[in-house]
């Protein structure tokens, strides 16, 4: 049997489509020693193995870094940390109760209404980019409703975000640094203190918002480090708004196609809830998350050695043929009797990817109707190796002028 090359989720293939990679992996090399010089693992079953093992474990093993030679390894040390959960910190804590779908749903409506207002403004004909039209716009608007930020500042916000997009992993190598490395980075820095030293930090419900929580002293009463905010706001912004704009964007490719020749009544609540679980095993915004070794072991016959990281591959598993029957056929229909590998982990933002989605698809799917999706034209993000979502999204409008 031929060597298999080392995988690597960059490749132009498998950007475009990694799943027959996976599959290909999954059957000939189930602990691959990827380009990434880490373990990967394809396995719905070997997931769980892996989960569940002893000598494996979420929480990372830290090792001090010279923060001036290797400040992305310094600054992705301070985020495990902040966001460890195992260990959990303060704001971690507080992360997860404000991130759960029952204390989103208070938005609800409020994003309902923004993805109106957004679908209202999409083009009758030509070409247009999704992503840059209704799926950006509507991410950062629930951004700014999360953390608080108040009307006076929105425009600010969003344009700051807008010229940032793509780039926010950038930000982890700079910390407390961020206003002397670049001008747009200094602009954010800046909002951001304001909003902290103004305590302009209400949502439109006039209830707690994010940053809020965040800024509220620990339990021990010790005062909110400024570099400890600086980082958490990072990961928030980062995190939030790619994940659930490459969830969104990941969902409306295959409900569009399937929409065209199918009936999908998407004012029923529920069959919009079963078809995005469905558009989340399909094609997952997460598609890897990482397990650290505490001890050397031996697993499908190779050397896992302590501290080595083993990426479970989501993607892969979602699509494993022991998990549902036909995985490679989107079925907007099915019901999963299992659970998704991705609520098998603490992703912190999974709650927020399905509010998100359950007020947008029905908005925006029947506006599709009149659109065909350019798929050439779709191009992927390469910010970061743990997900997959379109960087551009254009559709086709059929109506004439």
């Amino acid at each position: 049997m031929p060597q298999i090359p080392l995988f690597h989720p960059f490749l132009p293939d498998a950007l475009k489509n990694p799943y027959p990679f996976y599959n290909r992996l999954r059957e000939e090399d189930p602990l691959h020693w990827s380009a990434l010089e880490c373990w990967m693992v394809f396995g719905n079953e070997d997931i769980h193995t892996f989960l569940n093992h002893d000598r494996f474990s979420l929480e990372p093993i830290f090792t001090e870094v010279d923060e001036e030679a290797m400040p992305f390894e310094a600054a992705c040390n301070r985020w495990y940390r902040l966001i460890n959960p195992v260990q959990k910190s303060y704001f971690r804590k507080r992360l997860d109760h404000l991130l759960t779908e029952a204390t989103l749903q208070k938005y609800a409506s409020l994003w309902r209404d923004e993805a109106e207002r957004l679908a209202a403004a999409l083009p009758e004909w030509g070409i247009s980019d999704l992503m840059a039209r209704f799926i950006k716009p509507l991410v950062l608007g629930v951004v700014a409703d999360l953390l608080g930020v108040p009307e006076t500042m929105r425009f600010r916000f969003r344009s700051i975000l807008t010229e940032l997009d793509g780039r926010l992993f950038e930000l982890a190598g700079m910390g407390g640094r961020i206003s002397s490395k670049n001008l747009i980075f200094g602009d954010l820095l800046r909002m951001y203190l304001e909003l902290v030293s103004a305590k302009q930090l209400r949502s439109n419900s006039g209830e707690e918002d994010a940053l809020t929580a965040l800024l509220a002293s620990p339990e021990q009463g010790d005062p909110v480090a400024e570099e400890d905010l600086v980082d958490m706001l990072v990961f928030l912004l980062h995190t939030l708004t790619e994940n659930s704009a490459h969830g969104l964007g990941n969902a409306i490719i295959p409900l569009a196609t399937y929409a065209q020749e199918n009936q999908l009544d998407t004012q029923n609540p529920e069959t919009v809830r079963t078809a995005f679980e469905e558009c989340l095993r399909y094609d997952s915004p997460v598609q890897f998350f990482p397990l650290m070794a505490h001890e050397d072991v031996m697993l499908h016959g190779k050397a896992v050695h302590r501290g080595q990281s083993v990426w479970l591959c989501l993607g892969a598993a979602h699509r494993d043929p022991a998990y549902v029957k036909e995985p490679d056929r989107f079925n907007p229909e099915r019901r999963l009797e299992q659970t998704l590998a991705l609520d098998l982990l603490p992703i912190i933002d999974k709650d927020l990817l399905r509010v998100i989605a359950h007020q947008a698809i029905p908005i925006i799917l029947p506006r599709l109707k009149n659109a065909n999706l350019v798929s050439e034209g779709i191009s992927w993000q390469t910010g970061s190796s743990l997900a997959r979502g379109p960087r551009t999204l254009p559709v086709r409008w059929s109506e004439q002028p």
